[in-house]
């Protein structure tokens, strides 16, 4: 059963509210993430060699916190939300890939 659009509006509002985040859009290079205090950020990822020679990825913010943040955790459900709404099996192989 298809969506509604004010389903689709409700959920996307919990989906702000669960991250704190006001917006997240597409980017080039990304997701741009703006942020409850009206910052963006923008969320990359990032391919990486191991010492064994296997291929790995990584996810990147540029905002000031040190570890894993939030933008990351939207961006990552953002992109897995629309690879299923999608059907696209190919970007989910590729999520599972990025640490």
């Amino acid at each position: 059963m298809e969506k509604t659009e004010s389903q689709e509006t409700t959920d996307r509002a919990k989906f702000m509210a669960r991250y704190k985040i006001r917006d997240i859009v597409e980017a080039d290079d990304g997701w741009e993430v703006l942020s409850t205090s009206g910052k963006t950020y923008t969320v990359t990822t990032k391919t990486c060699i191991g010492e064994m020679g296997s291929m790995f990825f990584t996810w990147q913010c540029d905002c000031p916190a040190r570890k894993r943040c939030r933008h990351i955790d939207a961006a990552e459900q953002y992109r897995y939300l629309h690879s299923v709404a999608n059907g696209d099996i190919e970007d989910l192989d590729m999520l599972e890939m990025i640490h």
